[in-house]
């Protein structure tokens, strides 16, 4: 099995996380914006809901018989490969006890070619139609391990739960395959703020998980600048990475997920 995917985004993670827990930056804790400041209260809470534009790239192989449907793209390309996406986050906070959940759903299809492996003059390759439908649930609890006037981290593990449709037609090779895949990995994650005005703040959020337990890899990324609209109000904008590298009874999903998000928030 190709571990491409698991390699790729070490650099990825690592960037996230040394600037989770690295960063002494002036900033405001976002779930305390409905405090204008004021007074952190003990207990925050806070839920977002955002619309993510995200092209999909990787191999997927619905079965041990099947060939290898690859996608391989720039970012402006994987844009048009989406058939639509989205992702609400809720984080809440008591004292230092900090507990998140993210629940996401993704569509991607695309049109290619795959290897027949037959001989010449037989064509080396035929059209294909390739999808992957990605449903995860992410759930962690965790401890603020540093907090100031202006920064905030927290350390959290927990788990993701993935629910994998991928799906693979070849009419000229008869086949037709759309096998359900469910499993379960475990996670580490770390959790920042930052501010760069009053009411202007930076959110970064990176986990990586699998180990080889439901998936071999997995991992997250997202970071996303955040305008305090009103009291209880922000709106935000910015990038997300979602990636698994999955492999069972002949099935393959390296699936690599990105793009924009434009996301509003309440604060409790």
């Amino acid at each position: 099995m190709a571990i491409s995917f698991s390699k790729s985004m070490i650099p990825c993670i690592g960037a996230a996380l040394l600037l989770a827990c690295g960063t002494h930056a002036v900033a405001q804790d976002m779930e305390s914006a409905a405090d204008d400041g004021a007074d952190r209260a003990r207990n925050a809470a806070q839920i977002t809901a955002y619309a993510w534009l995200a092209g999909f790239a990787g191999d997927i192989r619905p079965g041990p018989a099947s060939p290898t449907f690859r996608v391989d793209k720039s970012f402006g390309d994987l844009l048009e490969t989406s058939d639509g996406a989205f992702w609400i986050s809720g984080f809440v906070r008591r004292d230092r006890t900090v507990f998140m959940a993210d629940f996401s759903r993704t569509k991607s299809s695309e049109e290619g070619l795959v290897p027949t492996g037959l001989p010449a003059p037989l064509p080396p390759a035929v059209p294909a139609d390739g999808g992957l439908k990605l449903t995860s649930l992410t759930g962690a609890a965790g401890y603020r391990v540093a907090q100031t006037d202006n920064a905030t981290l927290d350390l959290l593990a927990g788990a993701r739960a993935w629910w994998v449709r991928p799906n693979l037609q070849v009419p000229a090779l008869g086949v037709d395959l759309a096998p359900k895949e469910n499993f379960v990995d475990p996670l580490l994650a770390a959790r920042a703020n930052f501010a760069l005005a009053p009411r202007l703040s930076a959110l970064v959020y990176g986990d990586i998980g699998g180990f080889g337990v439901g998936s071999e890899a997995t991992a997250q990324v997202a970071a996303t600048l955040n305008y305090r609209v009103g009291r209880s109000f922000v709106m935000s904008g910015g990038y997300r990475y979602l990636g698994v590298d999955y492999e069972r009874d002949g099935v393959v999903v390296d699936a690599r997920l990105a793009g924009p998000v434009l996301g509003a928030t309440v604060v409790f």
